[in-house]
């Protein structure tokens, strides 16, 4: 009687590491941690951004400032193991994961890092007033003091430049200035026009208690130099530089709104519909608060809006380029209650 020799089939390695662990000679996750993250299914995609926001703020807690090679070391390595798990593991889910978020811990580690190292550098304020000639960039309306008082109006100023001794021949400031106006200011400058005023500066304040709101790292990240506010009216001191369209949009619909709505209701649209924020008073704040709708006089109201807008101009156009429907249906009203109903959404 003859028998055939046995033969060993050929198996890959990635194979035979899911049969062993099919036999649980592996350790596994906990089946809590695989059954929340499989219920989850496509929508995993959406811990990018966290995973990103945690490389930024491991960066932001760092008790000390790293080097570049520290920088660009870390980066690299951890968007190196990022890239390993996503070689080696790819057909399995655990491995992805972790190579996914290995990477979005780099690129958000990295680009704070590079943020925080091109920003341009924080110059020394005058510590006593000071007349200073400037280009406005943006004008916000704010909300009066007392009852009895109007609005006020705070600029925002570039490519600054001081009129003392010591700053003679200066260049323009990298960075930008908050001031307020007077309130019995007569004019208001445009957004692109030069300016001259006498203005008591300071800079940004540290934060009031450990661990509370750092308007230094806010001002640093965001171009800003300081702030402050005007001892003597406003003097035009040369020809306008043409702004960009969408700042000029902006404050027309800020006035617009000013000029057609009372009050705090203006308030309320300027901030829904271009994001100009300063006329909110604290009393309204207070009320949103209140009401669990602060979260609308943020960005997210800006945003809340231009969606609200999306969908409002596209079903108008939309309906108007059928022409039995635009001929007999009211496209205008239609839009109108799909884009209010898109916002309560």
């Amino acid at each position: 009687m003859k028998t055939e020799p046995l033969s060993v089939p050929d198996l890959d390695p990635r194979e035979l590491l899911d049969s062993v662990e099919d036999f649980d000679l592996v350790p596994k996750p906990p089946s809590a941690v695989i059954r929340s993250v499989l219920d989850q299914g496509r929508q995993m995609i959406c811990w990018l951004p966290v995973a990103v926001g945690l490389g930024a703020v491991f960066y932001l807690a760092l008790p000390f400032e790293p080097s570049i090679v520290s920088v660009v070391f870390g980066t690299f390595l951890m968007g190196l193991s990022g890239a390993a798990c996503l070689r080696w593991g790819w057909q399995r889910l655990f491995p992805c994961l972790l190579g996914f978020t290995l990477l979005a811990l780099a690129s958000g580690f990295g680009d704070l890092a590079f943020q925080a190292r091109s920003q341009p550098p924080m110059p020394v304020l005058p510590t006593h007033a000071t007349v200073l000639t400037g280009r406005v960039q943006s004008l916000e309306i704010l909300p009066p003091r007392n009852d009895d008082e109007d609005d006020g109006h705070r600029i925002t100023l570039a490519d600054a430049v001081f009129d003392t001794p010591v700053d003679a021949g200066m260049a323009p400031l990298r960075r930008t200035l908050h001031l307020r106006l007077r309130d019995d200011d007569d004019l208001l400058p445009e957004p692109g026009s030069t300016i001259s005023l006498r203005a008591m500066l300071r800079p940004p304040p540290p934060p009031s208690w450990p661990g509370g709101r750092d308007l230094q790292r806010e001002a640093w990240f965001s171009g800003l130099a300081g702030s402050g506010y005007a001892l003597g009216p406003v003097s035009l001191s040369g020809a306008a530089v043409r702004v960009s369209w969408i700042e000029s949009l902006r404050e027309s619909v800020a006035f617009r709104t000013a000029a057609v709505l009372p009050d705090q209701t203006a308030a309320i649209a300027a901030t829904l519909l271009a994001g100009e924020a300063g006329g909110i008073d604290q009393q309204t704040r207070e009320a949103f608060s209140a009401s669990g709708l602060a979260h609308l006089l943020a960005v997210a109201g800006l945003h809340l809006g231009l969606v609200m807008a999306a969908v409002i101009v596209t079903l108008r156009c939309g309906l108007a380029s059928i022409e039995y429907v635009a001929l007999r249906w009211p496209c205008r009203q239609i839009a109108a209650v799909c884009g209010l109903l898109a916002g309560a959404g």
